[in-house]
């Protein structure tokens, strides 16, 4: 707690021309600080300087906590401590500014709770400064709320809640940091990388709830009674989320559906772009996504059309006219497959005739590409275009419906002549009606 007559100390000490060697110590810890800073920046070249804006900060604490240590052995360091107390204030505020906006980039809520951290730093370094910090600890602690049979004192409550508060929040920090770092392994395969991501999560998070709770001072032997409501709410209402949370890991673990696989589910088609804790994204070649529940992956039948091979066959259906010479038509088609490089080798396409149809012969080819995850649409344009270029080169019809028309009964056609108007009546009068 600081001392409610720190800055008359520091006025005091001033007139006395003692703040020589604290001020010697604030200017090597600034120095420190900034040579620190711009080392690290030319260790990690192209990255923004915002990067590093705590290094400063850190680095002048520690400093200044030391130099305090040190001459408080000798002489008062009202001035140090004054300091230290400042910017411990401004890290810690910058601290946690920077773990929301790290942990929500997209979240404007974050974005605001970290401007009112940052205000709220500087507001701090102003209440000790002026030393109204200590008179509203001591008011704080001076009031008492009743929580059962116990009495707790504001302060306590506040510093429990800000406890808890910073202890998540450094617990969700350090899981997302970890399971980035984690995710840009190549020496690990992706379904391991994930189960250990979440893995370090779950851990990460139970550790941080028991020292959150811990810090605010509640008897962790109540988490018994907590997980038998948490056994029974299993039991009754929350059985689909946990077993949509234990199926996500099965899925991980037994790698029957990995990231990139494409897979059909309930006649929906697509590339599996995310396994979740509770759901899995499957995205369609058109851009549609599917948020499919875990437990349906291992309960339900589902086709992985890339488990033991990603080739995929692609069919293509075009006509021709009942002139035109079918034989050359089909060399066309299997000519402009060949020339795409997505499609494979061996295998090799196919063109065959597959209907006579009341408009022309229809003819299907057939190819296999390797990366269905790239789509389709772009490939079959590529090869329906050149298939109608070289159509229209060597005269290759493509029929247009044609339909019969057959009489059962002559028709007899006579010209009707058109009736003229009457000379004296006007031009708008209507004809007389035939009798």
């Amino acid at each position: 707690m600081i001392m409610p007559s720190l800055l008359t100390e520091l006025v005091s000490d001033a007139r006395a021309n003692g703040l020589w060697l604290e001020a010697l110590v604030l200017v090597l810890s600034l120095v420190a600080g900034i040579a620190i800073q711009r080392g690290i920046m030319r260790s990690y070249p192209g990255t923004p300087r915002r990067k590093f804006d705590l290094v400063i900060p850190m680095v002048m604490s520690l400093g200044v906590f030391f130099g305090q240590s040190v001459l408080a052995l000798t002489e008062k360091v009202p001035l140090l401590k004054l300091s230290l107390a400042v910017l411990l204030a401004w890290l810690f505020s910058r601290f946690i500014a920077r773990l929301l906006t790290g942990m929500f980039p997209q979240s404007p809520t974050a974005r605001w709770m970290s401007r009112v951290l940052r205000w709220g730093g500087w507001l701090v370094a102003v209440l000790i400064i002026s030393d109204w910090l200590g008179i509203i600890t001591t008011y704080l602690d001076s009031i008492y709320l009743p929580i059962g049979k116990h009495r707790t004192s504001l302060q306590s409550l506040l510093e429990g809640g800000i406890g808890v508060l910073v202890t998540l929040l450094v617990a969700l920090w350090l899981s997302s940091a970890l399971e980035a770092r984690l995710m840009k392994s190549q020496f690990i395969e992706m379904n391991l990388r994930l189960v250990l991501s979440k893995l370090l999560r779950s851990v990460l998070l139970v550790v941080g709830v028991l020292l959150a709770l811990s810090v605010a001072g509640i008897d962790l032997t109540v988490l018994s009674v907590f997980g038998g409501a948490l056994g029974v709410g299993l039991g009754l209402g929350l059985q689909k989320l946990a077993a949509n949370y234990v199926s996500g890991f099965v899925i991980l673990l037994e790698r029957s559906v990995k990231v990139g696989d494409n897979v059909r589910v309930d006649n929906f088609e697509g590339q599996v772009t995310a396994i979740r804790t509770r759901y899995t994204l499957v995205q369609a070649s058109n851009g549609r996504e599917a948020i499919v529940p875990n437990e349906t992956l291992t309960s339900n039948r589902v086709e992985n059309l890339s488990l033991a091979n990603s080739n995929l066959l692609v069919s293509m259906v075009v006509s021709c006219g009942y002139e035109s010479d079918v034989d050359r038509a089909l060399a066309i088609l299997m000519e402009a497959a060949q020339a795409q490089p997505r499609v494979l080798k061996a295998p090799g396409p196919t063109a065959v005739i597959s209907a006579f149809a009341a408009d022309g012969i229809e003819l299907t080819l057939m190819f296999w590409i390797a990366d269905p995850e790239n789509g389709q649409a772009s490939l079959k344009g590529a090869v329906f275009r050149q298939t109608w270029a070289q159509f229209q080169r060597e005269g290759i019809d493509v029929p247009y419906p044609q339909r019969v028309l057959r009489m059962q009964q002559p028709v007899r056609v006579e010209p009707v002549a058109a009736a003229a108007p009457p000379a004296d009546g006007p031009a708008d009068q209507p004809l007389p009606k035939p009798r």
